[in-house]
């Protein structure tokens, strides 16, 4: 059982592209992941952050904003092994900072909605007199400045219906609900080729403007070296 606690906010939201990066597929096979039984996935909420598009890209990004809330969720049970791997996909652009996150009583996975206005939610008002649980993770925060970041929110929706098929090669159909014509346009199929963790991160600065994922999909090069990391068994 790992012991480590993460907040995420943007792809990895969705459990198949979590799976992904942690395991190597996005639907693994519980026997032959026996820790997974031992992770836990809840909504969850970070406050006086905020959440941005990438320009030109499929992910977004937080930064420190007095007043801001961000919809995610945190995931306990993680072992070094996975940290390490998360650490590979998220790249040069983040830097793991250390947060309090409320939990989220009452909303589904998929319920996680964008905020309503700039950086703020909706529903964040108590409806319980109950003392939310605060639960201390770690989250990636945005250190590549702030002219890649749109002001708009990032969408998790349009995420899983447009763009997670090419974070995940396919997978489950609950997570990805796009028409099966931009699937096949999509044209999404595992990597098997590899690449060290320096190289992902030089070619992911060098075509961040042309890839959408920013080489973390599965075709790209940080999506590569996941798969080396897979298969090597590597825990850094």
């Amino acid at each position: 059982m790992g012991d480590h606690t993460l907040f995420f906010y943007g792809t990895l939201l969705a459990p198949p592209v979590l799976h992904r990066v942690i395991y190597g597929t996005s639907s693994p096979d519980p026997t032959s992941h026996p820790a997974m039984r031992y992770l836990t996935i809840r909504p969850a909420l970070l406050r006086d952050y905020r959440r941005h598009r990438v320009a030109s890209a499929d992910y977004p990004a937080i930064i420190p904003e007095k007043g801001g809330t961000v919809r995610g969720s945190v995931v306990s049970g993680l072992t070094e092994g996975d940290v390490f791997r998360l650490d590979v996909f998220e790249g040069s652009q983040y830097t793991k900072g250390t947060v309090e996150v409320e939990v989220l009583e009452g909303v589904a996975l998929d319920e996680l909605a964008p905020e309503a206005g700039v950086g703020k939610a909706a529903d964040t008002t108590p409806t319980s007199t109950k003392k939310p649980e605060m639960v201390t993770a770690q989250t990636y925060i945005w250190t590549d400045g702030p002219t890649w970041l749109d002001p708009r929110e990032w969408d998790f929706e349009d995420f899983k219906k447009h763009k997670m098929r090419r974070w995940m090669g396919g997978g489950d159909s609950a997570w990805t609900d796009g028409d099966e014509e931009e699937a096949q346009d999509e044209n999404v199929q595992e990597d098997e080729g590899f690449a060290d963790v320096d190289e992902a991160v030089r070619e992911l600065k060098a075509k961040e403007k042309k890839d959408p994922t920013g080489g973390r999909g599965v075709n790209g090069a940080i999506g590569r070296q996941l798969a080396e990391v897979q298969r090597n068994g590597s825990t850094k």
